[in-house]
């Protein structure tokens, strides 16, 4: 059985559809990772997600999926293209759970399945809690955290300055020689954050001053 990727698009709404075999390139990668039967699994549908996501790029991207916590696999790293070319890795391969553990899963994916869309759900007013009942449904569990989130940036001037610092002295040179000045705008939170000539110098000194003996 070969490992292919098929796409489809409706004729009307522009509705695409993808669905794909990776039993192969599965199997070849626990083969080369030693993977036991759970890590496996999880590597499995890392590297077939990473791959459905990749259809969606264009000709010559690829894209990167992290997956890291305190569990037993450790991590799960996985790379692939528009092209069809994927690998990835487990941190932890020798991880196997047992019977019941396994199961719970089965359990839990069975749960899911049976869910109406999301969106569906959140329409009707259904709390995340609630939705995460229907998932557990049978299976014993506590609320280990509740606490708010917020959209909020990290971008800061001294960032800033880090990242035009880290363009070298030569760029740095040429961007005072013919701008003048720095105009920055943070992608996550389009704040603008401006820098002088003066500025920029003192930047560009710092750099003489980093190379010297």
């Amino acid at each position: 059985m070969k490992n292919y990727i098929v796409r489809v698009i409706s004729e009307q709404a522009n509705v695409i559809g993808l669905a794909c075999v990776t039993t192969v390139l599965v199997n070849e990668a626990c083969r080369l990772h030693g993977a036991y039967p759970t890590a496996c699994t999880a590597l499995g549908r890392a590297l077939t997600g990473g791959t459905l996501m990749a259809s969606l790029l264009k000709m010559g991207q690829r894209l990167a999926l992290k997956f890291e916590g305190n569990g037993p696999l450790k991590k799960i790293i996985v790379e692939a293209d528009y092209e069809g070319n994927i690998r990835g890795f487990v941190a932890v391969p020798e991880v196997d759970l047992p019977p019941s553990d396994e199961n719970m899963i089965d359990r839990l994916i069975e749960n899911i399945r049976k869910l109406p869309p999301y969106t569906q759900m959140l329409r009707s007013g259904q709390a995340s809690e609630s939705i995460l009942e229907s998932i557990f449904s049978g299976i014993p569990y506590v609320t280990l955290e509740k606490h708010e989130l917020f959209y909020r940036c990290t971008c800061s001037r001294e960032r800033i300055e880090k990242v035009l610092v880290s363009l070298g002295r030569e760029e740095l040179a040429d961007m005072i020689e013919k701008q003048g000045k720095a105009d920055v705008i943070c992608e996550f939170c389009r704040k603008s954050y401006h820098l002088g000539r003066h500025e920029l110098e003192a930047l560009l000194d710092s750099l003489r001053d980093q190379s010297k003996p």
